[in-house]
This record gives C-alpha cells, sequence and structure tokens, in this order.
C-alpha cells in the first residue's frame, strides 16, 4: 500500500515539476505534453494482461463492509479534495497576496506543490519502512501533522513560509494516506480487498473533481479562505483517524 502511495506521489511530482519548468512559458507545450502522457496511459492500459486466477484466487461475492470502512473512505474524500483545492489555489495566492507576476506564480507554485509531493514520496518509500507503526498510528499521526501543517498555512505572509508549511504538510499526507490505506486493506477482510480499494479509487477521483471546483470559488471570496476551508477538511479527517486510533487501541 505504501509502495501505491508512493507511485501516486511521483506522478504528482511529474505534474507539479511540469507546472514549474513548462506551463509558465509554454502552456500549449505542456497540453501537449499531458496527451503524451495520456496516451502512454492508455497504451500500458492495453499491454497489462490480467493475472491468472485459481479456485483460491476467485473474486468474492461477499458485499463490502461499508459498515466497516466508511470511515476510512471519508477520509481519502476530504483530505483529496484538501490537496486539490491547493493544487487549484496556491500560484493564485501567491499572485494575488503576495504581488508575485502570473508566471512567477505559477513557476514557485509548481515549485512548492513538487516539493510537498517529494516529501510524500520520501516518507511514503522510507520512513515508514523505517518507524514500522501500526496503520492507525500512521493515520493519526498523518492527520494531526497535516492539520497542523495546513493552519499554519492559512496565516503565514511569506513564500518561504508557505514553502515550508506546504513540506510539512506532505509529510503528514504521506503518513496519513498510506495509513488509511493500509487501514481500508486491514478492515476489507480476505475476498472484498479489491472492490474496496476500487471504491477507494472512486473516493480520490471524487476529492480530485471537488477540489479544484471549491477551491477557484472560494478563492473569488479571499485568497486565504481556501486554505481555511482545506484547514476544516483536514480536522475532519483528523478526528475521524484519532477516533479510529483510540478503536483500535481499545479493541487489537
Amino acid at each position: 500500500m505504501g509502495t501505491l502511495g508512493a507511485a501516486i506521489g511521483v506522478g504528482a511530482i511529474a505534474g507539479a515539476a511540469l507546472a514549474w519548468r513548462v506551463a509558465a512559458g509554454n502552456p500549449a507545450l505542456a497540453f501537449a505534453v499531458i496527451a503524451m502522457l495520456a496516451a502512454i496511459a492508455l497504451l500500458s492500459m492495453l499491454l497489462v494482461k490480467e493475472p491468472v486466477r485459481t479456485a483460491s484466487m476467485t473474486i468474492s461475492d461477499a458485499r463490502l463492509p461499508l459498515g466497516q470502512i466508511w470511515p476510512f473512505l471519508a477520509i481519502t474524500l476530504a483530505s483529496i479534495s484538501a490537496y486539490s483545492i491547493l493544487q487549484q489555489v496556491t500560484a493564485l495566492r501567491l499572485q494575488d497576496s503576495l504581488g508575485f507576476k502570473v508566471e512567477e506564480s505559477i513557476a514557485r507554485g509548481g515549485a512548492a506543490l513538487m516539493a510537498t509531493a517529494l516529501a510524500m514520496i520520501v516518507v511514503q518509500a522510507c520512513a515508514v519502512r523505517v518507524f514500522r507503526w501500526k496503520a492507525t498510528r500512521l493515520l493519526g499521526v498523518g492527520a494531526i501533522t497535516a492539520v497542523i501543517a495546513m493552519l499554519i498555512c492559512t496565516f503565514v505572509t511569506t513564500y518561504s513560509a508557505i514553502f515550508a508549511t506546504l513540506i510539512l504538510l506532505g509529510i503528514g499526507l504521506g503518513l496519513m494516506l498510506t495509513g488509511n490505506l493500509a487501514s481500508l486493506s486491514l478492515r476489507a477482510g480476505v475476498g472484498t480487498q479489491g472492490k474496496v480499494a476500487g471504491v477507494n479509487v472512486l473516493a480520490q477521483g471524487l476529492g480530485q473533481a471537488i477540489g479544484p471546483i471549491a477551491g477557484a470559488g472560494l478563492h473569488r471570496v479571499s485568497p486565504q479562505v481556501p486554505f481555511l476551508a482545506a484547514t476544516t477538511l483536514l480536522a475532519i479527517v483528523c478526528l475521524v483517524a484519532v477516533l479510529a486510533w483510540r478503536s483500535a487501541a481499545t479493541n487489537p
């Protein structure tokens, strides 16, 4: 699960790097690169073959345990929505609050988001293996770290402070999303893990759709309002994560 999260983080870094190095100077080239990456993804899907299944690997007809997994699906939806808000409005905040020019705001916003994604990857690929924490502890510590970072980021007034708090946010998200994926897998049980993974991807997609729309609308009110909204979403995640952590502690 951690490796899967790290792969998603690599994609986030590549996208942020694209905005940083290409989009500010040549938007048409950036969209051409996006189209090329989409074509590569399609080709990869056509080449990948479904693994041969044995009788013991047949997909189970068991129903999804929604009563056990819905808090973790809610965490996915809320956290991805919060992160997607940042992807939409970080450059706009640099432009409207700090007075950066359009090209500079895109470049510096992309650099900050790339650093955020890099922090997520390092945590998912390295730190998680070093700490060897249980899934619920990863989830709880990560959620607390993320909400603190987002709250600070809402009120800071310099680019360096925004950059630093977004790195801290990446650390928190790296811990939290890894713990959340692992918790989903453990709660699903044998026979429904594939179904649960599919529903979790659906929650990710909804979050990626909700975040940019909400961010763009809230930014019209104030450059800080989208960051407050993201903080609120992460605070909800933090509450659910802490409850899951305590539940696991009392029911090992």
